[in-house]
C-alpha cells in the first residue's frame, strides 16, 4: 500500500517468511518497479542465499534498527499487540532522543475473535462456518476463529457435528492436495499452541475434539505424536513413519471452557493456531450479553460473527459484540477489498481499515494551500493563466 501511494519502501519479513519477501520484490522489478523503491532486509541469520535482500550486519534485529533509526516517516506492521506496541515506543524514543519526526505506525495486530450460534441457526451450517474460520489456513489468519459462544440448546448436536467434521481433517504435507490443515509457521509456534492446550486443560478446561483423533492413517499416525516432548523426537518418529516430517504440524481442536463467561478469565491472549475455546450460554439474551461483555473486557477488536435465525439476536450481538468486522450468517474468514474493508481497534491495532477508503492516505503527507483571490483588485486579467 505504501508503494502504491508512491512512498520507497523497506520490508522485513518475519524470520521464517524470508523468500516470499525477495520473491514479491523480483515480480514488482520485473514489472518494471525501479530498483531503489523497495528493498528487503532481513535479520543476519536468515539473510544467507535470498536475493534482492540485505542485512544489518551488526546480528542484531534488523527490525528494531529500523524503527529506532528515526529514518522512516511511518511504520506498517501486522502481528502482535506486545510487537506493536514495541515498535510504537521505539519510535517515540527516536522521535525524542534524536529529534527525529514522530513517525506513524500503522498496526493491525490479533484477536480474541469471536462466533457466536445461538439454537435458531442450522446445525450443518454452524460446523461448517465454524470448521472453516477456526481450522482454515491452520488458524493462522488474523481473523481466525478463537471462541465460540454457544447456545445451551444446540450445543450437543453441534458438538457432535464438529467431532465429525474434524475427524475427517487430514493434518499434513501442504504440498499434497489431500492436506486439508498444513503445518504451522514453526515448530516454535506449534509449541506454543501444545503448551497453551497443556495449561488450559491443568485450569480445568476440557478438550472436546481434535482431528488427531479417528484420523489414523490418512495423517500418517501422527495423532499420538502430539504427545512427544522432545521436537528432535517428533521429527525422527514422523520421519521413520513416513509422514510429513514437520514439528510443526499441529492438529485443530476445540476446548469446552468452564463457567460459562468465568471460562473466558483463562485465555490471556491469541493464541495463534487452530484452537477453539466453547463458552456455554444458557440461550437468554441477558446471559449471551453477559457473555458478549467478558469478551469485550479482553480489550480486543477485531472480528466477530453470529450464526441465528433470530433478528434480535443478530441486533444483540450487533450492538453489544465490540470488533472492526461482523459477519452474519457466515464463516469470519477472507474480507473483500472494498465489499468488506478489514481491521480492528483497541488491542487490534489502529489506523484506517485496509482494502477500504482512506487506507491509502495514510501513506501520504497533506498540503493544503489557501489564497485570497480578492487580492488581484477585481482584475480578471490578472487570475487569468498565461
Amino acid at each position: 500500500a505504501a508503494f502504491v501511494a508512491g512512498t520507497p519502501v523497506v520490508v522485513k519479513p518475519h524470520p521464517a517468511t524470508p523468500r516470499c519477501a525477495a520473491a514479491l520484490v523480483d515480480v514488482l522489478r520485473c514489472a518494471g518497479m525501479p530498483e531503489d523503491a523497495m528493498t528487503v532486509v532481513l535479520d543476519e541469520a536468515t539473510a544467507g542465499g535470498v536475493n534482492n535482500a540485505v542485512a544489518p550486519g551488526s546480528g542484531s534485529s534488523a527490525g528494531a534498527q529500523l524503527v529506532g533509526s528515526g529514518a522512516f516517516a511511518g511504520v506498517s506492521f501486522v502481528g502482535s499487540t506486545q510487537t506493536a506496541a514495541a515498535i510504537n515506543y521505539s519510535l517515540a524514543v527516536a522521535s525524542m532522543e534524536k529529534g527525529a519526526p514522530l513517525a506513524r505506525l500503522v498496526a493491525e495486530t490479533g484477536g480474541l475473535n469471536v462466533l457466536v450460534a445461538d439454537a435458531s441457526a442450522l446445525p450443518e451450517q454452524v460446523c461448517d462456518a465454524v470448521i472453516a474460520s477456526f481450522a482454515g489456513a491452520a488458524g493462522q489468519r488474523c481473523s481466525s476463529a478463537r471462541v465460540l459462544v454457544l447456545d445451551r440448546g444446540c450445543k450437543t448436536s453441534v458438538m457432535r457435528l464438529l467431532a465429525g467434521g474434524l475427524a475427517e481433517l487430514r493434518v499434513g504435507d501442504p504440498l499434497d492436495v489431500a492436506t486439508d490443515v498444513g503445518p504451522l509457521i514453526s515448530a516454535a509456534a506449534a509449541g506454543k499452541a501444545r503448551e497453551h492446550c497443556a495449561r488450559l486443560e491443568a485450569d480445568g478446561a476440557t478438550l472436546a475434539c481434535s482431528s488427531a483423533r479417528g484420523a489414523g492413517a490418512d495423517t500418517g499416525g501422527l495423532d499420538e505424536l502430539d504427545t512427544v516432548a522432545s521436537v528432535e523426537a517428533l521429527v525422527a518418529r514422523r520421519a521413520e513413519m513416513g509422514a510429513y516430517a514437520s514439528a510443526a504440524l499441529f492438529h485443530p481442536r476445540v476446548y469446552e471452557l468452564p463457567g460459562g463467561a468465568a471460562g473466558l478469565e483463562l485465555l490471556a491472549g491469541e493464541v495463534f493456531a487452530p484452537v477453539l475455546h466453547v463458552v456455554e450460554y444458557d440461550g437468554s439474551p441477558e446471559n449471551l450479553a453477559e457473555v458478549l461483555a467478558a469478551v469485550n473486557k479482553k480489550g480486543f477488536a477485531l472480528t466477530g460473527g453470529v450464526l441465528t435465525r433470530c433478528e434480535s439476536v443478530k441486533a444483540l450481538v450487533k450492538e453489544r459484540l465490540n470488533c472492526g468486522n461482523l459477519y452474519m450468517n457466515r464463516d469470519i474468514v477472507g474480507a473483500v477489498v472494498e465489499s468488506q474493508p478489514f481491521g480492528g481497534h483497541g488491542l487490534s491495532g489502529n489506523g484506517t481499515k485496509a482494502g477500504g477508503e482512506g487506507y491509502l492516505l495514510q501513506f501520504v503527507s497533506h498540503k493544503v494551500v489557501s489564497e485570497d483571490t480578492t487580492a488581484s483588485g477585481g482584475n480578471m486579467d490578472l487570475l487569468r493563466t498565461t
